[in-house]
C-alpha cells in the first residue's frame, strides 16, 4: 500500500480538507500526526485508492473529533477491494465501492443532525451492497411492520418511538437505529439508502445483511 501521514495540528485555516487516493495502484494507508490535525475541518473527504486492494479506514473514527451537532462531517469511498469503516462522531457518509466491505456503527458515533424538530442529516451508507456486512449494534432486530404504518408517519415518530436496535423501512430506504430515545436529540441513526429491507437478516453474530 501507499502509506501518507497527514499533520497540520489544529490548523484554524483549515476548515475543508479532500484526501484523493483514488489514483494510486495499492491501498491507501492513511493516518495522522496527532490527535488534533483535522480539529477544525468541517468538511473532511477521504477518497481510497479505486483498485481491489483491501484498505482500512477504521482509523478515522478516532482522527475525528467534531460533532455531527456543530455540523462536521466525514465523506469515506472505498475502491473494488474489500473495505473497513467505522463511524464518527461526525455525520458519515461511506461508499463502499465493490468488495466485502465492513461497516461498524456504535451508540456515540451516530448522532443525528436536528432542526427545528427535523432530523437534518444522519450517517448513510450510499451502496450497501449484497456482499456488505453492517457491524456494532447491539440488538440488532428486523421491524417489518413498519410498512403498514398509518399514512403520515415521519422519520422522526418512528425514530423516537421504536427500540434501539430497530431496522425499519422509510421512503424506500432502510433505517438502522443506533440509539432510540423518546428526545429526537439522542437519537442515533444510520441510513442505507436505497436498501430494500426485505431482502436483509440478521446474522448468527448479531451482523446486518443481506439474505
Amino acid at each position: 500500500g501507499f502509506a501518507f501521514t497527514f499533520e497540520t495540528a489544529a490548523s484554524a485555516a483549515l476548515t475543508e480538507l479532500t484526501i484523493d487516493g483514488s489514483g494510486l495502484n495499492g491501498a491507501l494507508d492513511l493516518s495522522f500526526g496527532g490527535d488534533q490535525e483535522v480539529l477544525n475541518v468541517k468538511n473532511l473527504v477521504v477518497k481510497g485508492s479505486s483498485t481491489a486492494a483491501e484498505q482500512d479506514f477504521t482509523g478515522l473514527a478516532a482522527a475525528v473529533t467534531g460533532t455531527a451537532a456543530n455540523g462536521f462531517a466525514v465523506t469515506v469511498e472505498g475502491g473494488e477491494g474489500n473495505d473497513t469503516f467505522a463511524a464518527s462522531t461526525a455525520i458519515d457518509h461511506f461508499t463502499g465501492g465493490k468488495g466485502e466491505n465492513t461497516f461498524t456503527f456504535s451508540a456515540g458515533n451516530s448522532a443525528v443532525q436536528v432542526s427545528n424538530g427535523k432530523v437534518q442529516a444522519m450517517d448513510t451508507i450510499t451502496d450497501f451492497g449484497a456482499k456488505d456486512t453492517l457491524e456494532g449494534v447491539a440488538g440488532l432486530n428486523i421491524v417489518t411492520e413498519t410498512g403498514t404504518t398509518p399514512e403520515g408517519i415521519t422519520l422522526e415518530e418512528l425514530a423516537t418511538t421504536l427500540d434501539t436496535g430497530s431496522v425499519f423501512d422509510f421512503n424506500d430506504d432502510t433505517y438502522v437505529l443506533v440509539n432510540g430515545d423518546a428526545d429526537l436529540a439522542n437519537v442515533e441513526l444510520v441510513k442505507l439508502a436505497g436498501v430494500d429491507l426485505e431482502k436483509l437478516q440478521v446474522g448468527d453474530n448479531g451482523e446486518l445483511a443481506f439474505a
